[in-house]
């Protein structure tokens, strides 16, 4: 009898080794497993972040190549789908970040927040497909300050709405490059077909706004807004702007600005707030360039030969012109006469 309850101590033992073996193995199965897919996770996530990398590098690439290229339309193609977005911000009054993210919020180790810092670049805030287009032009005033690069892509459409038919946006409208756009009249706004990502409706009339019109909603909720009316008699010399958001509210008051190509520029950027913190970035530069110009100025009027000091009234009247941005801008013509009259006494120029 006590033989027979041994036999059954030890079984039940047994089975209770077994038991806790089992579940031994089973919790280092468990363990090996969760352990196997955070290293897989971790692989995953590691190239992914540097294939992110790679691309945001890729982008910032084409970026800075198009700078220094003057008057160049380029077409990049990027992996289809690819989702950028653009960063432009101020902080008591310097640029604070810029750059370009590249499909969702990269962490500061994948990108630097200061990447366009000094680049005046005017794109959309965000924008998706296969191919990014840059187009580079001077800005100039009329001596040559700086390169503006301009960034869209093949999935945005731009819509010039007029009511005016002049030669002055007929010219306006010719010199643009080869982007997704249309010139319409606005009885046709209601008759667009929503097929793109994005949608920039560029107003040629103060008598026209964005509250009339007739959008279809699929077509109005991916919209932007803004007014570029040319001066009456200097066309795109001059021009006034005014930024409208996707419910066609405006962003701010009319302002003035100089140059066709600043009104290009105001066509890339989609809100007023990115417009005005790039435009900071090309002020920069023009009164960097104001300066080097008053130093050649100066240094032109203190060793001017005798037999050219006949010229020196023509250097005074630059310098009276040259004093401010603004006053630069308004006074090309003028700028460029004096250059002529230079030329023609045979003296060094303004620039």
């Amino acid at each position: 009898m006590m033989v027979k309850n041994l036999t059954k101590d030890k079984n039940k033992k047994a089975q209770l080794n077994i038991s806790f073996h089992f579940i031994f193995v089973l919790i280092g199965g468990l363990l090996f497993l969760i352990f196997f897919f955070l290293v897989i996770k971790a692989m995953v996530g590691s190239s992914e972040a540097s294939d992110t990398r790679a691309l945001t590098q890729g982008i910032n690439s084409i970026i800075y190549n198009a700078l220094p290229n003057t008057n160049s339309f380029d077409i990049a193609r990027i992996p289809p789908d690819t989702s950028l977005y653009y960063t432009c911000d101020m902080y008591q009054g310097v640029v604070d970040s810029s750059f370009i993210g590249v499909n969702s919020q990269l962490p500061e180790d994948l990108v630097s927040d200061t990447a366009f810092k000094n680049i005046p670049l005017f794109m959309p805030s965000n924008v998706q497909g296969s191919r990014l287009f840059t187009w580079t032009i001077p800005w100039e005033a009329p001596f040559k300050i700086t390169n503006l690069v301009l960034v869209t892509n093949n999935r945005t459409k731009y819509y010039f709405v007029r009511n005016d038919y002049s030669t002055k946006i007929d010219s306006f409208l010719k010199d643009l490059p080869a982007i997704n756009y249309e010139s319409i009249s606005l009885g046709d706004v209601s008759l667009i077909n929503d097929q793109f990502q994005n949608y920039r409706f560029v107003i040629f009339s103060n008598s026209l706004s964005p509250s009339s019109f007739n959008l279809p909603d699929s077509v109005k909720k991916k919209s932007t807004f803004v007014k570029v009316m040319p001066d009456n008699t200097n066309g795109f010399d001059s021009f006034k702007l005014e930024f409208f958001n996707s419910l066609g509210q405006s962003e701010g008051s009319q302002e003035t600005y100089y140059g066709e190509t600043l009104a290009y520029a105001a066509i890339f950027a989609d809100n007023k707030t990115k417009f005005e913190c790039d435009y900071f970035k090309a002020k920069q530069r023009m009164n960097l360039s104001l300066r080097i110009i008053k130093t050649r100025l100066a240094k032109i009027t203190t060793n001017l030969p005798v037999d050219k000091k006949k010229c020196n009234e023509i250097y005074v009247l630059a310098e009276k012109k040259l004093l401010n941005l603004n006053l630069a801008l308004t006074s090309q013509e003028t700028l460029e006469s004096y250059n002529r009259q230079l030329m023609a006494r045979n003296c060094p120029l303004i620039y």
